[in-house]
């Protein structure tokens, strides 16, 4: 991983922060973009132009051809709550990019455990609380890493975290939150199956 000093592109610093972004920016998707402003301010070689491109991508995807409204302000208007305005930022930055997930495993995590977990949360008095998922999905995306996502009851993204593999991510999920596996069957396997059944009936 490069440090901050490797950094050559815009797309590379927002890889970067990325990959920690509680640590730098924490939850507010205003402190993400004047993080990237102030760093393009410092080291004017960088390309702010993408950026600029992805907001344009971000106002159309929303409806504001003209670009009248600020990324900032599309983001938080379309954020479900102030913790998951950085997991839309990103989710819309892998739709501007083209980015396909590898690999998906799902979880589904109980109510009586969610409960119990955000009660013993709220008890403890951490200053960041992040609500318990209903589900999880761990994605890999082809040149960032291995994130797991939280989801909530619709399945849309509110939080993430980066992990450093699949295997230590489904660890995670299990331990944090005694999540179980989801794995929804694929579908080409579930077709040759059928197929080859049929066949075995026909000879």
């Amino acid at each position: 991983m490069k440090s901050f000093e490797e950094v050559n592109t815009c797309k590379e610093l927002i890889y970067l922060i990325r990959q920690r972004y509680q640590m730098w920016v924490e939850e507010r998707v205003c402190s993400l973009y004047g993080f990237i402003c102030g760093f393009s301010v410092a080291r004017s070689e960088l390309d702010f132009g993408h950026v600029r491109e992805f907001s344009a991508f971000v106002a159309n995807n929303f409806g504001d051809s003209k670009g009248a409204i600020s990324l900032v302000r599309h983001i938080e208007n379309h954020a479900s709550s102030k913790i998951s305005e950085i997991p839309l930022f990103f989710e819309l930055y892998e739709q501007f990019l083209g980015i396909v997930p590898l690999e998906q495993e799902f979880f589904f995590i109980e109510e009586s455990d969610r409960i119990l977990r955000d009660k013993e949360k709220s008890e403890s008095g951490s200053p960041v609380y992040v609500p318990s998922p209903h589900y999880l999905t761990l994605v890999e995306l082809e040149s960032w890493g291995t994130f797991l996502f939280f989801l909530n009851e619709h399945r849309k993204r509110y939080y993430e975290l980066c992990v450093e593999s699949k295997e230590y991510g489904e660890r995670f999920a299990v331990r944090s939150f005694s999540a179980k596996p989801n794995r929804t069957p694929d579908k080409n396997k579930v077709l040759s199956i059928l197929i080859g059944e049929v066949a075995d009936m026909q000879r």
